[in-house]
């Protein structure tokens, strides 16, 4: 039986066929990498994204300072010249109109929480909080107020480690009215409402004011021992107004 007569040309070109199957093959496989840099990412999508999505286009390491302001209070946190870590106040701030600025007259209170949490805790919040989970983005049909968005009791601001500027800024409203998620809002996209769960906004109240942080779930499930999760009117959007 006559061997068929392969050219050296045929050959090169089922080899650059191969890896070019290889190679598209991998891309299907790789999942997409997200954009750096402060306008890209979740901040800068026009669309309204399906499903749950990363809140924030940065990660701790990129984290110089945090600010968590709740009712008349701030708690700041910063680094150490190493990059630690530390709490730097435990403040009552007397401008009640719920403005979370750090001009307004200001009385430390530090020491009136003994249990400061460490260097660990800190980062290792601050790892999850980067980390955080919209369960969904909903367009605004009335006005902010009315989410409790207009002057909300929380605020969060995160700034830039190289600079100092302002990383992004999430202002937290309502409770939708199963109690499992807040009504949240970036400053930078106030024609987006991003329905965030209750735990996750908790768990850095209570880093920085301990105890006295509202529950990581709803009453009623404390003590009725629900599971935490969304309910169904939260996951259509649920209705303003929730306590």
């Amino acid at each position: 039986m006559k061997r068929p007569n392969f050219s050296r040309r045929t050959f090169l070109v089922w080899v650059l066929l191969l890896v070019a199957v290889v190679a598209l093959v991998q891309t299907e496989r790789t999942p997409p990498q997200p954009h750096e840099g402060h306008d890209h990412g979740p901040e800068g999508l026009d669309d309204l994204p399906e499903g749950r999505f990363p809140v924030f286009a940065f990660g701790e390491p990129d984290i110089g300072s945090v600010t968590v302001a709740w009712k008349s209070r701030h708690v700041d946190f910063e680094r150490n010249p190493d990059g630690s870590w530390f709490q730097v106040s435990h403040a009552h701030d007397h401008d009640h109109g719920h403005d979370h600025g750090v001009d307004g007259h200001t009385h430390d209170h530090s020491g009136d929480r003994p249990d400061k949490p460490d260097v660990a805790q800190i980062t290792e919040q601050f790892e999850i909080t980067a980390r955080m989970l919209a369960d969904r983005a909903i367009k605004p049909d009335r006005r902010l107020v009315e989410y409790g968005l207009e002057r909300p009791d929380i605020v969060l601001t995160f700034r830039d480690r190289l600079n100092g500027d302002p990383l992004a800024v999430l202002r937290v409203g309502d409770l939708l009215v199963t109690g499992y998620a807040y009504y949240t809002v970036l400053e930078r996209r106030p024609n987006r409402i991003l329905l965030i769960p209750r735990y996750q906004i908790n768990l850095l109240l209570a880093l920085a004011f301990g105890d006295e942080a509202p529950s990581l779930v709803p009453e009623r499930a404390e003590t009725s021992g629900e599971a935490g999760g969304l309910e169904v009117s939260e996951r259509r959007g649920g209705e303003p107004g929730g306590t």
